[in-house]
């Protein structure tokens, strides 16, 4: 399911977000997550997608993953929680721990509740 979050991620985010490989150095890891683009897709997450819509970033990568929007609000905290890790400039990692991801899990439940 984290694949195809990320993937989901990129496909939204298109021309917006540099691709990168999973497999990537810790060094080039660390550029991606710290450059220009990254930042700005981490701070657009939950902007509208255009101006006047119900549409977000996030609500658009949740439809990409669910496309019958069946997900229980558990895997929908699990996937938000995944995406923030990804993006997030000062976690300076691409592949998610257990310990990254169970605080926004936590976090997300109580938003989505």
């Amino acid at each position: 399911m984290t694949n195809k979050i990320k993937s989901s991620t990129f496909f939204v985010f298109g021309n917006l977000l540099e691709l990168i490989n999973m497999k990537a150095s810790p060094e080039t890891v660390l550029k991606w997550k710290r450059s220009k683009m990254t930042k700005a897709c981490y701070k657009q997450l939950f902007d509208e997608v255009e101006k006047n819509s119900d549409e977000t970033y996030m609500s658009q990568i949740l439809k990409r993953i669910w496309p019958s929007g069946d997900a229980s609000k558990e895997n929908i905290a699990y996937a938000i929680a995944v995406i923030q890790t990804m993006l997030n400039p000062k976690y300076d990692k691409i592949t998610m721990s257990d310990t990254a991801v169970k605080n926004l899990i936590t976090k997300n439940l109580v938003c989505i509740y």
